[in-house]
């Protein structure tokens, strides 16, 4: 899983790799990397913090500073937003949009082609302070589908409609495509979304399900031939972000274009409320102000729930040993994936309190260990 974090206005940097942070456990199908943002050096007066993901997927080591740098955008992006008072839930999407515009990420421009050659992508966006949702399913034609979610999101927290009508927190395909036009988010041709290394992998994936189709020898060969046709496309999985502002409210966003060669209309994690993003405020019932973004084989992320599970799981008094318990119990060996022989997925969790001095901070990143192969960078900020 590749990253940033960043503390609102940092410029010390920190660089770690993934085989330098995984720590023994019990738990040992899982790892996790803590970054408590308030240790050691008494940080007060932390304005904000950032974190962003580029996913948890497969990612070819050759474009490796090219995913290291477009999370440093993203980062800095959001942190603009927040040192310009901008709230979290604006600092968030300001961070996906960077990563979506990147055509080494599969979110937006250059996303994964499905089984018929297009791009349909699936977004979402959640603000801790309202609780409010959005998210597109399937949409295609827009350039930045994290846009489209937000206005969402911004529409309904007007109120209802005309004749009292419940305004959608969640639009899928043409409808979603409709919707945003008529709101002013700009139309993109499919052709400009795709790029050479889209349109080269979905080639390769092609020719490899062409052979697969025609070979006999059996379902778990074909299936293995499949996988490796996904595992091709260079990048699996969804990018996210999650943010702290100035004021102590916490958003999370993901957006995502999906497996490669997918039935076109399937919706992965990355739109589904609880399962790709969840932010919540700290209230009287929770002491803590959480947000997460999750990464992985949406249709595993989807039947557990994980985001909203590990946002719960983040009350505990130890925020690094219930995600572990949380990725374990709640999804490694969770009864509704009883039936897959592997299961693949990641989350970057945010955890903050507001103390009398300062914000206390934690960032923390983990993935099944299937998924902790690919590189895991870290940089922060901090004045």
């Amino acid at each position: 899983m590749i990253g940033l974090s960043s503390y609102a206005g940092v410029m010390e940097s920190l660089v770690n790799s993934a085989e330098d942070q995984q720590r023994s456990s019990p738990l040992g199908n899982s790892w996790s990397k803590k970054e408590d943002l308030n240790r050691n050096q008494g940080l007060k007066g932390v304005g904000g913090f950032v974190l962003v993901h580029a996913g948890a997927g497969y990612h070819s080591e050759s474009k490796a500073k090219e995913y290291k740098h477009v999370c440093k955008r993203a980062c800095q992006r959001a942190v603009d937003r927040l040192k310009a008072g901008a709230l979290a839930v604006e600092a968030v999407a300001a961070a996906l949009v960077e990563l979506e515009d990147s055509p080494f990420t599969n979110a937006g421009l250059g996303s994964n082609l499905n089984l018929s050659g297009e791009i349909e992508c699936d977004a979402s966006i959640m603000d801790g302070k309202s609780l409010q949702f959005g998210a597109v399913g399937a949409i295609s034609g827009i350039k930045n589908p994290v846009l489209v979610a937000n206005c969402l999101l911004s529409e309904a927290q007007k109120g209802k409609l005309s004749a009292g009508r419940i305004p959608p927190c969640f639009l899928v395909g043409r409808g979603a495509n409709e919707w945003a036009i008529s709101h002013g988010i700009p139309p993109c041709p499919s052709e400009k979304m795709t790029t050479k290394f889209s349109l080269s992998a979905y080639k390769r994936n092609k020719r490899k399900m062409e052979v697969a189709e025609k070979m006999n020898t059996g379902h778990n060969q074909t299936k293995k031939i499949r996988l490796s046709a996904e595992n091709d496309s260079g990048c699996l999985d969804t990018v996210g972000a999650v943010v702290v502002d100035l004021e102590g409210n916490v958003a999370a966003a993901v957006s995502s274009g999906g497996l490669a060669m997918k039935h076109p209309g399937r919706v992965g994690q990355a739109a589904h409320y609880g399962c790709g993003c969840w932010a919540q405020n700290a209230c009287n019932m929770n002491p803590y102000a959480t947000a997460v973004s999750t990464s992985g084989c949406g249709e595993h992320l989807i039947r557990t729930m994980l985001a909203r599970d590990c946002s719960a799981a983040m009350q505990s008094e130890d925020a690094h040993q219930a995600l572990l318990e949380a990725m374990q119990n709640k999804f490694i060996s969770s009864p509704f994936l009883a039936s897959e022989d592997c299961v693949l997925g990641g989350v970057i969790v945010l955890r903050c309190c507001r103390c009398v001095e300062a914000q206390n901070i934690q960032g923390i990143l983990g993935a099944t260990r299937q998924q902790s192969n690919a590189d895991l960078q870290t940089s922060s900020w901090g004045y």
